[in-house]
């Protein structure tokens, strides 16, 4: 899996052009503890600054590094979004909860002053969070980096998280469960404070949803401060110990990807809002995931382009080689399967269609072109006809049995020949087999459901 994935293309590295933001009030808060972290903080500001909605706020805590004041100041310059709060030095804990008093959003994400978010880590995190109201937090697989090199995407298991930790700091967090549990445990001022928040979420019996795909980079260090808390590790295992005794229910995650029935009316909780893009034109590819198709590919839309801007949703799971493939032709990439029930998929285009004023639809795949485009053309009427790898049937005109049944026998072949296929690496094709056949059969069911 490693061979597959490139380290070098990480976030943070440029500056995007992104939407600005229109003074409404933001949808998340950061919280990042700062203390002799230059380095490397450029990098994560322009991670942050990069997100692709731009509702958010950022409370940095200046944990006594007196001397960063200006440099801070300087790189954030006007930005309202940004405040930063100087305090005598008492550590990454206690600055975190210093950071927690300033925050005003419904939802935290904690992020070190060196580690790297991907650029739609806001808003995937932002939707599952609204679509799962009970749960207490999200988080993502995580890319480690610098010293040490890896992919970590260990399943979630409330068992394993009694003797070890299995997640990173960062993760979407809803702010009224932390606050019920007190925040982040400040006895000791270089302990495993991010445990023992899980741990402390789980016993009050909040479970979390873990997005199947790579949001977060975590920057691996010889000098960090877990290396500090690891001098202590006796001592703070007894501490984990006791509090893991504690917790009383099984706890559940939310695992991704997992499929469900399309509704016939899908909606979804959340803000409506409009970025204020600079790009004239702007195009939405919906793709099934197993190709770059040509129009990417060629000269039609790039990421950098100063006229067009470019954004691919996917309806099935992602490989981690095509998705960074993706990456580099186009402005954003969501995987939908990756932090959404198929339920939700419908309302995020909406939102998408909506938020980004697309101008075009790009259908990479002919089956999904002829079930989804009348839904899209009768809602968005103003979208052009797209130049996708088929020719796209009449809007007007419904479809007929023979079209229907055609559909049909594509699925049972395509699934055919997946299952087939599957058995000479079973491991890995079987549950991208399962799946994509699974999402084009759900795909059918919605459209008979929805259009008769």
């Amino acid at each position: 899996m490693n061979e597959e994935f490139s380290y070098n293309r990480q976030p943070g590295l440029s500056k995007m052009r992104i939407g600005k933001p229109d003074g409404s009030p933001p949808l998340i808060s950061i919280i990042t503890p700062f203390y002799k972290a230059w380095d490397h903080f450029t990098q994560t500001y322009l991670s942050v600054c990069n997100q692709s909605i731009p509702f958010w706020e950022w409370i940095i805590v200046n944990d006594g590094d007196e001397e960063a004041t200006e440099r801070l100041e300087s790189l954030i310059g006007d930005d309202s979004r940004i405040k930063v709060i100087l305090q005598s030095n008492a550590g990454p804990a206690n600055a975190r909860n210093t950071a927690l008093q300033y925050a005003t959003a419904s939802f935290v994400v904690p992020l070190d002053a060196d580690d790297l978010l991907e650029p739609t880590y806001l808003e995937c995190a932002y939707w599952t969070m609204q679509a799962h109201p009970e749960a207490g937090w999200a988080y993502t697989n995580s890319v480690g980096f610098g010293a040490s090199e890896y992919l970590w995407a260990p399943a979630f298991s409330d068992e394993l998280m009694k003797i070890q930790n299995d997640l990173t700091l960062t993760a979407c967090i809803r702010r009224s469960v932390l606050e019920k549990v007190g925040g982040f445990d400040e006895t000791y001022k270089y302990g495993y404070e991010d445990w023992i928040l899980w741990l402390r979420l789980m016993r009050h019996g909040f479970y979390p949803i873990h997005m199947s795909w790579y949001g977060f980079w975590y920057r691996r260090s010889a000098t960090g401060v877990s290396v500090f808390a690891n001098k202590s590790r006796r001592t703070l295992l007894r501490q984990i110990y006791d509090e893991g005794r504690g917790i009383a229910n099984p706890i559940v995650a939310i695992e991704y990807p997992r499929y469900t029935d399309f509704p016939h009316h899908p909606t979804l909780p959340g803000k409506a809002v409009r970025l204020d893009l600079p790009q004239r034109k702007r195009i939405l590819f919906l793709s099934t995931g197993e190709r770059l198709p040509r129009e990417v590919n060629g000269s039609i839309c790039f990421a950098g382009s100063e006229e067009i801007f470019t954004g691919a949703l996917f309806l099935c799971p992602l490989t981690l080689s095509l998705r960074q493939e993706w990456e580099e032709h186009v402005n954003e990439v969501f995987d939908l399967t990756s932090f959404l029930d198929a339920e939700c998929w419908m309302a995020f285009i909406s939102q998408y269609i909506a938020s980004r004023n697309v101008t075009e639809v790009v259908f990479e795949d002919d089956t999904v072109q002829k079930m989804l485009s009348p839904w899209l053309y009768r809602e968005y009427p103003h979208l052009e006809k797209g130049e996708g790898s088929g020719t796209c049937r009449d809007r007007k005109r419904p479809m007929e049995q023979d079209e229907k049944e055609e559909i049909i026998a594509y699925y049972k072949t395509l699934l055919a020949q997946k299952i087939h296929k599957s058995k000479a690496s079973r491991k890995e094709k079987i549950r991208g087999t399962i799946t994509r056949s699974r999402l084009l059969l759900l795909l059918l069911r919605w459209y008979r459901y929805t259009f008769g």
